[in-house]
């Protein structure tokens, strides 16, 4: 039996359905422009448009996130420009310029 080629450790984890790079994201991709939808963030880079999570992300996940970021119940990101609603909470690790609204609290 011949192995097949070793498949990358950065493999694609997303379900992306763009056109011209603007669309929907549904899964842990780096990049999104429009509406990202995760349940936790590991490698994030950066949102433009909205980032929907479940929860926070995971240590080395944050990425910046332009627009809005939504958590069900919490989120979480480097930097935030625009609004933050969590359900809970959520977690900036850098800068949060904008309008955060949080059932809990934020930590930023």
């Amino acid at each position: 039996m011949v192995a097949g080629p070793a498949r990358s450790q950065d493999a694609r984890r997303s379900l992306d359905l763009t056109i011209g790079g603007v669309g929907i994201s549904i899964g842990d991709s780096r990049q999104a422009r429009g509406l990202r939808v995760n349940v936790r963030d590991s490698r994030l880079d950066r949102v433009a448009g909205v980032n929907a999570t479940i929860w926070s992300p995971f240590e080395g996940g944050h990425g910046d996130i332009t627009g809005l970021a939504l958590g069900l119940p919490v989120t979480g990101g480097r930097r935030i420009d625009g609004l933050q609603i969590g359900a809970f909470g959520a977690e900036v690790l850098d800068d949060l310029r904008g309008v955060a609204v949080n059932g809990l609290g934020i930590g930023a």
